[in-house]
């Protein structure tokens, strides 16, 4: 009886041990994969961005009128580019209804 409780102790604590280093190393990978992601996704590029109020762009003459560079054809796009926008609405860029060829980048 002696020796199945004893077996008993050290299958349920091998078992603890087991649970416990692998919880410790899911956590550990879970913050090396952040680390990574955050790496090649959120760096600071030393990019200035401009205050700007949000934007609607609802149809070829909005994207023009708004647009930072470009003419909307596939060999000159659009680009609409460096700006801040912060808002609580529910967007802060919305564009809708155009034809052109578009870059958003760096907002």
């Amino acid at each position: 009886m002696k020796k199945t409780t004893s077996g008993l102790i050290i299958s349920f604590l091998l078992i603890f041990l087991c649970i416990i280093t692998s919880t410790s190393l899911i956590t550990q990978g879970h913050k090396e994969i952040s680390s990574i992601i955050n790496n090649m996704f959120i760096q600071d590029t030393g990019y200035s961005y401009t205050d700007h109020t949000p934007i609607t762009i609802a149809n070829d003459v909005d994207l023009n009128t708004t647009s930072t560079s470009g003419n909307g054809t596939s060999k000159n796009t659009y680009i609409l580019e460096g700006w801040n926008i912060t808002t609580s609405a529910t967007h802060g860029i919305y564009i809708h209804d155009t034809t052109k060829h578009f870059i958003l980048r760096n907002c």
